[in-house]
């Protein structure tokens, strides 16, 4: 969550690889894509969040950090998540190691910062084998005017949807997510919300919430992305947002991919 610039790597050097531009689609094709999207993604009714302070740190951008980790972490997750990645991140805790996430067409990978007994400093590598014949994925092309009644999050949702969160022990439809998580998908379109959430709207408990974003404060954000991860389901999110001339935050332009996979194994946390 920096200002330095970001460089996206390509493959060739066992790093994640650079993915093509998002394709701009006009308003009848954007039609066809929602009325297509049912044989595509499970229709859910999720709830909507507010948005809350995202919060940025300077410091230098994933392609550098991913560089930094030790290239035996980088080989495994590689390993396991096969040749072509769809969404990845490398960044530092807080702590001064780096966390690392890692999301390809066979797994997706997480490598967490520990220490061992001996006081060595180690990762520690979680996997969520993914059946690569469930992988669905949908552009989600995300425009609005500013100032029109579309400029504030609650005037998203489509009649018959909450915007209240329910507790977390609710079931169905009840989503434990940390107040932090909350804050950052509240910024998103409801649609981006509504596909992150879906595969978790039934009880399935979520093992993982992770986000990753890299830009300027109140500005266009180069690098967006959020994983879900449970013991059946993964769903992510990856793109960008641009915030044009007479736009703010509310009216922000987003351009994003939508990703959801089941499971078929899983090590690690």
């Amino acid at each position: 969550m920096s200002n330095v610039p970001d460089r996206l790597p390509d493959a060739a050097s066992n790093r994640p690889q650079r993915r093509g531009p998002v394709q701009r689609l006009s308003p009848e094709s954007r039609q066809v894509q929602q009325d297509d999207r049912s044989q595509q993604f499970p229709q859910r009714e999720a709830p909507t969040h507010a948005p809350g302070e995202m919060g940025f740190t300077k410091g230098p951008g994933r392609d550098d950090q991913w560089q930094e980790l030790p290239e035996s972490v980088r080989k495994r997750m590689w390993g396991y998540a096969g040749r072509k990645s769809l969404l990845w991140w490398a960044n530092e805790t807080g702590t001064g190691r780096l966390e690392a996430v890692l999301f390809g067409d066979q797994a997706l990978c997480f490598a967490d910062p520990q220490v061992n007994d001996a006081g060595k400093p180690v990762y520690s590598l979680s996997v969520y084998h993914v059946d690569r014949a469930s992988l669905l994925q949908e552009e989600i092309v995300h425009r609005v005017r500013p100032g029109s009644r579309f400029d504030r999050v609650e005037d998203f949702e489509p009649v018959g949807r909450t915007s209240s969160v329910p507790p977390p022990d609710a079931r169905p439809g009840g989503i434990a997510l940390n107040p932090r998580t909350r804050k950052i998908l509240g910024h998103l379109p409801p649609r981006a919300q509504e596909l992150i959430q879906a595969p978790f709207l039934g009880g399935q408990r979520l093992l993982r919430q992770d986000f990753y974003y890299f830009g300027h404060e109140g500005g266009d954000l180069e690098v967006f992305c959020m994983v879900f991860a449970g013991p059946r389901d993964v769903a992510t999110l990856e793109g960008t947002r641009t915030i044009p001339a007479g736009h703010t935050e509310s009216s922000a332009h987003w351009d994003l991919t939508a990703y959801q996979a089941g499971v078929t194994k899983r090590r690690g946390a």
